[in-house]
Order: C-alpha cells, then sequence, then structure tokens
C-alpha cells in the first residue's frame, strides 16, 4: 500500500532555473535504479524479519564500506543502485551500550554482512515497530515482524472456523432410547449385542430407510444444537484478525460490508491516513537520502528544493474527477475576476495538473479575449 501509487520528485519552492531538467533526469534515474520495487520488497522485507536493509552501492568503493557514506564523496556516475538484504545475514559489529547520555546510544554503528563491515551510513535500515533496549540484542537490534503480530489472531480465527465447521457437521445428535441395564449385565455377550444394535440403528437411519425399534423398551429422540450467533460470532473472529495490521476487511479479505446504507468509505479513509503516515515517517527519509546520493551521482551537487512527495491515496473516478474540476475552475474564475491571480497563473496550474485534462496547453500563450457584438447581420 505504501508503494501503490507511488510518488513523484517536485521542486519545492522557487528552485533553481535548471530544475525541472534535474528533476526529469532524477525521476530517470530512480526508474534506473528501480526504486520503487526496491521499496516494496523493502517494505515486505521488514513485515516478515521485522527488519530489512537497503545496501547503496557505490562504484569504486567496495574497499570503504566500513567507514561512513560522505555525500561530497560520491563520484559522478558512481551510484550503482540498491541492494535488498535479508536482516538472517547480518549481525552487529559495534553499537554504544554504555552511556545512555549519547545520541548513539544501542544504536548499530557498523553492521557484519556475511563477515563483511558495513557502515550504518551506507544501509537503509527499516524497523517500523522497534522493541525496547532490553529486547533489541534479542531481535538483533530489529523490531517486531508483522508475522509474529498476526500469529495469534490468525491461529484463533482458524481453530473458531474449524470449531464451527465441526459443530455444523455434529450439530443433530440421534439417541435411542434402549434397555441398557440388561444389555450391560450380560458381558462380553451383551456388549455384542450393544454394538450390534447401534450397528443395526446406523444402518437403517437414512431417511430413505426403515428404522425398526421395539415397541415398549425403546424410543428415538432427536437432539440438535442451536446454530444462532456463530456467524456473528465466526465475523467478530475474522475482525480482530484484521484488528493488529489495521487493514479493512474489504481490503484484507474483500468481504463488503452488509446491511442498509453500509459502506468502508470511512475505514478506508482512516486506513490511507494510517499508511500516509508510516511513509512519511519512515519510508520519505530514506528516499530522500537516495535522491541526494542520486543528485551527487548526476550533478556533483545537492539541490535542495528538489524533493519526494507521496501521491495521494485516494483514487477518483470519472464522475468525482469531474466535479472536482468544476470546483477548481469556478475557484479559478472567481479569483480571476477578483484580480487576485492571472490567466497565465491558472493556466499553469492547469498543466502541471495530471488530472485537469489540459497538460498540453502552454501557461504562456494566453489566448485573447474576443468580444462579440450581436448586430442585426449576425442575428439573422
Amino acid at each position: 500500500e505504501m508503494t501503490r501509487e507511488w510518488g513523484q520528485v517536485v521542486v519545492k519552492g522557487n528552485g533553481e532555473n535548471d530544475s525541472a531538467d534535474k528533476v526529469q533526469r532524477m525521476t530517470e534515474e530512480l526508474e534506473r535504479i528501480d526504486a520503487r520495487n526496491m521499496i516494496r520488497k523493502h517494505i515486505e522485507n521488514e513485515g516478515i524479519f521485522g527488519m530489512s536493509h537497503l545496501f547503496i552501492k557505490i562504484k569504486g568503493q567496495d574497499d570503504k564500506t566500513d567507514l561512513p557514506l560522505v555525500y561530497e564523496n560520491v563520484q559522478k556516475d558512481t551510484l550503482e543502485g540498491l541492494v535488498l538484504i535479508e536482516p538472517i545475514h547480518s549481525s552487529t559489529a559495534a553499537f554504544n551500550a554504555s552511556n545512555p547520555l549519547e545520541f548513539d546510544f544501542y544504536k548499530v554503528n557498523n553492521w557484519f554482512v556475511q563477515g563483511v563491515n558495513i557502515h550504518q551510513d551506507r544501509l537503509l535500515t527499516l524497523v517500523t515497530r522497534p522493541v525496547p533496549d532490553l529486547l533489541k540484542p534479542a531481535y538483533n537490534f530489529g523490531g517486531l515482524s508483522w508475522l509474529q503480530i498476526m500469529k495469534p489472531y490468525v491461529e484463533r480465527f482458524q481453530r473458531d472456523t474449524d470449531s464451527i465447521s465441526d459443530l455444523i457437521s455434529k450439530f443433530s445428535l440421534t439417541a435411542l432410547k434402549t434397555n441398557m441395564e440388561t444389555i450391560l449385565q450380560g458381558g462380553e455377550e451383551g456388549a455384542s449385542q450393544l454394538l450390534l444394535r447401534a450397528q443395526m440403528m446406523g444402518q437403517f437411519r437414512d431417511n430413505l430407510n426403515m428404522l425398526l425399534m421395539d415397541m415398549a423398551g425403546e424410543d428415538l429422540v432427536q437432539i440438535n444444537t442451536p446454530m444462532i450467533g456463530l456467524v456473528d460470532l465466526w465475523a467478530k473472529s475474522q475482525e480482530l484478525m484484521a484488528m493488529p495490521s489495521h487493514t479493512p476487511l474489504v481490503k484484507l479479505t474483500g468481504i463488503t460490508p452488509s446491511g442498509l446504507n453500509a459502506s468502508s468509505d470511512g475505514e478506508i479513509r482512516v486506513y490511507n491516513d494510517w499508511i500516509s503516515s508510516l511513509q512519511n515517517a519512515f519510508i520519505l527519509p530514506q528516499i530522500m537520502k537516495i535522491l541526494r546520493i542520486a543528485q551527487m551521482s548526476l550533478f556533483g551537487e545537492i539541490d535542495n528544493n528538489i524533493v519526494f512527495e507521496f501521491n495521494s491515496l485516494k483514487q477518483l473516478d470519472d464522475n468525482e474527477t469531474a466535479a472536482v474540476n468544476l470546483q477548481k475552475a469556478q475557484t479559478a474564475g472567481a479569483l480571476i475576476e477578483a484580480g487576485v491571480i492571472s490567466q497565465e497563473d491558472e493556466r499553469n496550474r492547469l498543466s502541471n495538473d495530471a488530472s485537469s485534462g489540459y497538460g498540453f496547453i502552454d501557461p504562456k500563450n494566453v489566448p485573447e479575449q474576443m468580444d462579440f457584438e450581436l448586430t442585426e447581420e449576425t442575428e439573422q
């Protein structure tokens, strides 16, 4: 979900004169190193193990991996790409466990990756659910994985599903009232007669057959287990399974809400807000570091006005898009009439708005307004 709509490289503020060309080249560079797919795998890896590493591979610095990554030392065209590392292949090499007053207390400075010493600056380490300092060494300085969190909820749901399935298959119990005392006191012969009687009943209990019973000494009773409430209990168990991951049921299972005016729009909106907060808290800082290194590799300098912005997770249909564009047009018309903005400003917004349908226009080529005077000839 955090990479479903991805994002784009944009210029923040005034920028520089050549920022537009830089944005285009930066976008192409992110596509070259397959940043979107690597970030997606990065997030999936963290969900499975509780931690994930992305190694920033710089050409010519294979013998300097134990040193911090300094932007000024990144030469032109030296960014080779990103390498995904599962935490099973990494272990801590050095961390401060003595002075809690330092900024790096219980933070790893160097990692061993299959015996190779790598400085933390060269790794994009993702941990979204960290554990307390007491447990960090036991978790290899990672965090709780989604598998670990979801396991008890999934097991409970599976147990409830199996129990309901067993209950449905055995909800009806047939009881035969017979003279047990006479049969059981007969020893082995009596027990064999009891088994023979049970087999005879099982053989003839089908609705298409005839059931034979002793008229005076036997009676038949049907005992049914009530099924009321089982569906609600099963649904609640399923909802609890979706709770730890904050995922709405319509996304997790494809089950839409039922009932009059039932809708999951509110849940989807809350879920999108939660995903957006994770994007900005954990993924955006790592993408910005990739952007800075990519700028050094492409241009030899860093333009702080070039940033990355995630696209909105909410997707509008054609009718909603048309309604939004109409509101924007009405607002722009009122602002132009009031003299707040010019026609060129509005044309510039339309050309930069991908959903406007007017991305092809030249913002500076404002058409002249023509005044049409109605005359008798034109009216005819």
